[in-house]
């Protein structure tokens, strides 16, 4: 098992939530990923569970954003 304090990720992290997605459910899976995620970017999208093809232009663009502004 992975020890609790090895849960925590300090890495950027981009979480596209889906908001009309009924598989990946954007309610179940935040409060844990906030928690985990030390360095979450949070952004919902009004799409379904294919939402990046679906609102292709709307999700690369926030990606896109979220990129570029990690300074890297």
């Amino acid at each position: 098992a992975i020890p609790l304090e090895k849960y925590t990720i300090s890495q950027p992290v981009f979480f596209g939530a889906m908001l009309e997605d009924y598989i990946c459910i954007p309610a179940l899976f935040k409060p844990d990923t906030e928690k985990y995620c030390k360095n979450l970017t949070y952004k919902e999208f009004k799409a379904n569970h294919w939402g990046m093809l679906q609102k292709s232009d709307e999700v690369n663009r926030e990606l896109l954003e979220w990129v570029e502004g990690l300074g890297m």
